[in-house]
């Protein structure tokens, strides 16, 4: 392949790499001639591997995307890349795409290839990301999935109801080398406009919901999209046989369709070998597939997604909202911004106390002047008043009657204790009515043998403990016994 370090790659020296315009047989301009406005219309994206191996710059308006390699290297191609090898990717693809021709401050759309993503349904409680990552983590095992380091994103928004009763789609992509990459790019001074995935910029060409296949490299990808945005994804290998790839993408058609209540009625499958895609679109019976032959699949769907008249293309939140050097500037802005106001503060909070101070000194300054004058012309005077009028207040507060003492806690239960004893010691007497309050007293009625019995009764409620004031009011007969009725009051 070709190889770059920061240059071009063999083989695209000159002019005669730039290609065909899409849908049209006209070279297309010179871009080295073209005027700053033309130059500033055509839309430009980066397609790029996982493993930033690899990646196409598309053009709008080129046919033919060119192409960029890593850089030739001494270690095992099959070992795994290291922290530094991908640091060292990610810079060389930069700086390479901030020296190219097309290039410039801007880039439309960062692509990632999908070869290391997965998209899956899951039944979960929760939709924050520690929730998401283990619901996958645990589909993937049940499935017996690759399982790719990365983040965990929802592919649209979901009613918390719906959660529960449905289950949600869940995309996990890996995401470190991108992160280097968008790093890398953000030291050159390239602002990324967008960072998404294949998936997305293939869902971006459905307002309804619509299938979309791509056979790219060994893989084909495919992805379902509804209102420019992505509803369910995937990617299966290219097998020998069409058939077989065609079954596996039925099985991952029919499995989404059973978890999500629906399903696409057709699907479009750009290919570069036509034959093949036939074939695999004779084979897949789900859905009604036509195919659309293209010598650049990759170039030709990224450019759609570019044009497609989309307010703007789906993202990946993580990587689309990565700080960036306008994020960290701002930050620091504020934080100047912020220490100036505080330093301001400060500044005014010393001066108001400086003179607060002084203000406290002008006045005890003032009182203690004022009282050396008053001091000075009513030195005799001043001092009798104030003694009279103390002497004369000692004297009413030592005149007056002494507060009476609270009275104390009425006996009750000894009141209900005596009535209750005199009664028993009666043969026959009993209590008709018997009301004790701490206020008005007791009132009491008791049946008794005759009037005797009454009076009787009357005297002896006085002469034992507690003393209340008894009296009896009447008495009269009720039957074969004399009704009393008697009061009594609280001593004073």
């Amino acid at each position: 392949g070709d190889q770059a370090e920061g240059k071009r790659p063999a083989g695209n020296t000159g002019k005669a790499d730039h290609a065909i315009a899409l849908g049209s047989n006209e070279q297309a301009s010179d871009p080295a001639t073209q005027s700053d406005h033309e130059r500033w219309g055509m839309s430009v994206a980066l397609y790029v591997k996982p493993d930033l191996s690899e990646a196409q710059l598309v053009v709008s308006g080129r046919r033919v995307p060119e192409t960029w390699h890593q850089s030739i290297s001494d270690a095992d191609p099959e070992a795994s890349v290291t922290g530094p090898e991908l640091a060292k990717r990610a810079n060389e693809l930069a700086s390479w795409y901030a020296a190219h021709e097309a290039g410039s401050n801007r880039l439309d759309a960062l692509i990632i290839d999908p070869a290391e993503s997965a998209c899956a349904w899951v039944r979960v409680r929760s939709t924050v990301p520690p929730v998401l990552a283990a619901a996958f983590a645990q589909r993937a095992e049940q499935l017996s999935a690759q399982m790719h380091v990365g983040s965990v994103e929802l592919l649209h928004d979901t009613e918390p109801e719906a959660i529960a009763e449905r289950g949600v789609v869940v995309m996990r992509h890996a995401d470190g080398p991108i992160r280097l990459l968008l790093d890398a790019l953000d030291r050159k001074g390239v602002r990324v406009a967008t960072t998404c995935s294949l998936w997305h910029a293939l869902a971006s060409r459905h307002d309804e919901l619509g299938c979309s296949i791509v056979l790219v490299g060994n893989q084909a990808v495919w992805a379902w999209g509804e209102g420019q945005r992505l509803v369910a994804a995937g990617h299966t290998r290219l097998a020998s046989d069409p058939a077989v790839v065609a079954r596996r993408l039925a099985l991952d058609f029919m499995s989404f369709a059973a978890q999500l209540g629906r399903k696409p009625q057709d699907a479009s499958i750009f290919a570069e070998d036509a034959e093949r895609a036939k074939q695999i679109a004779e084979s897949v019976r789900v859905v009604e597939t036509r195919v659309i032959p293209e010598e650049h699949a990759i170039a030709k769907v990224v450019i759609t997604a570019l044009d497609s008249g989309s307010p703007k293309l789906d993202s990946l939140s993580g990587l689309h909202h990565r700080p960036n050097r306008k994020t960290r500037r701002s930050i620091r802005l504020v934080a100047a911004s912020l220490l100036l106001i505080a330093v301001a503060v400060a500044g005014l909070g010393w001066r108001f106390s400086s003179s607060s101070e002084a203000w406290l000194n002008t006045t005890a300054s003032i009182s203690s002047e004022g009282y050396s004058r008053l001091s000075k012309k009513y030195d005799d005077q001043v001092p009798k008043q104030y003694d009279q009028f103390l002497d004369g207040k000692l004297a009413t507060l030592r005149n007056r009657d002494p507060e009476p003492l609270p009275a104390g806690p009425k006996q009750l239960f000894d009141a209900i204790g005596l009535v209750c004893s005199e009664i028993a010691k009666r043969e026959g007497a009993t209590i008709r009515n018997f009301t004790i309050s701490n206020g008005d007293g007791v009132n009491l009625t008791v049946l008794v043998a005759d009037r005797d019995a009454a009076i009787d009764f009357e005297l002896a409620l006085q002469q034992s403990e507690p003393r209340l004031e008894w009296r009896l009011d009447r008495s009269n007969r009720s039957g074969s016994q004399e009704q009393a009725v008697l009061s009594a009051r609280w001593p004073r």
